[in-house]
């Protein structure tokens, strides 16, 4: 009995009647669950040899066939693998297409933000320059005001001198004047001193008039 896996093969042959010697041939595979049984050649001599090469060609051939076929299987399990594999490998490509794509959108909005943002820093930039013109504008503008301020104020500090001076004038006129009236004030009393003394000797007897005028005479003299 040849046993192999889960095969029993059992043989039993009979030499029939005639022969003294059994010429049947028989194959096993268990492996492959084969069995194969030649019948002697009868009437030939040696014919158990062509049986059992009859059993072993074909055994042979079934073996190659069975080999081949073996690898064939292999060859579609490795194909179904690969195919597997390559279904596998397009999913996450096309994963990665989707994820790519939506890379690109996302860059492509924010080149979009991008964009709008250099615009509106352009604009703001313009907005900058003509603000700088403006107060270019201004500065020069109030540049020219300060200098005609300025010229204006030299202007008004000469005017103040010679108001100051004018009044410097006027001032030591009044002070002459002063003087003068002082001195006509003085000149008045004393003629209004003459005038009354006048009109003292007007008043007065002729005697006394004489001897006064002497009297001043004297004192004017003595004096």
């Amino acid at each position: 009995m040849i046993q192999d896996q889960a095969f029993a093969v059992a043989l039993s042959t009979d030499p029939g009647l005639i022969r003294t010697q059994n010429e049947d041939a028989v194959f096993v595979d268990a492996r492959l669950g084969l069995a194969i049984l030649a019948d002697g050649m009868g009437g030939y001599n040696a014919g158990e040899v062509a049986s059992g090469l009859a059993a072993t060609r074909l055994a042979a051939e079934i073996q190659n066939v069975s080999a081949t076929t073996d690898a064939v299987a292999k060859m579609i399990d490795e194909a179904r693998e690969q195919s597997a594999a390559a279904s596998a490998k397009a999913e996450e490509s096309l994963k990665l297409t989707d994820e790519m794509q939506n890379g690109a959108e996302v860059v492509t909005q924010s080149i979009a933000a991008v964009a709008s943002v250099s615009e509106e820093t352009a604009a703001g930039a313009q907005e900058v320059t003509a603000s700088s013109e403006k107060v270019f504008e201004v500065s020069t503008s109030s540049a020219s005001a300060s200098q005609e301020m300025s010229a204006t104020m030299h202007e008004v500090a000469t005017s103040v001198q010679n108001v100051s001076a004018a009044v410097e004038e006027q001032t030591a006129g009044f002070q002459e004047v002063s003087a003068a009236a002082t001195e006509l004030s003085s000149m008045a009393e004393r003629l209004q001193e003459m005038v009354h003394q006048f009109k003292v000797d007007a008043d007065q007897p002729q005697e006394k008039q004489t001897g006064l005028r002497v009297a001043q005479t004297e004192t004017r003299k003595a004096a």
